[in-house]
């Protein structure tokens, strides 16, 4: 899994407590693998941070 934090200490003290929108697709599923990007969006539409996995996963 790879994080990428776009937000700096000031963007995330104004977000401080309040709800955040978090996004996650998978895209592909494949030979039980699948890759899955997410987001984490403060209220105001700013992109505060982004991951990207990829997950096996057994039957």
């Amino acid at each position: 899994m790879t994080t990428y934090f776009h937000a700096d200490s000031a963007l995330l003290e104004q977000v401080c407590e309040r709800h955040v929108l978090g996004v996650a697709k998978a895209l592909n599923y494949r030979h039980d693998y699948f890759d899955q990007p997410g987001e984490l969006w403060s209220p105001d539409g700013q992109l505060l941070a982004s991951t990207h996995q990829l997950v096996y996963f057994k039957d």
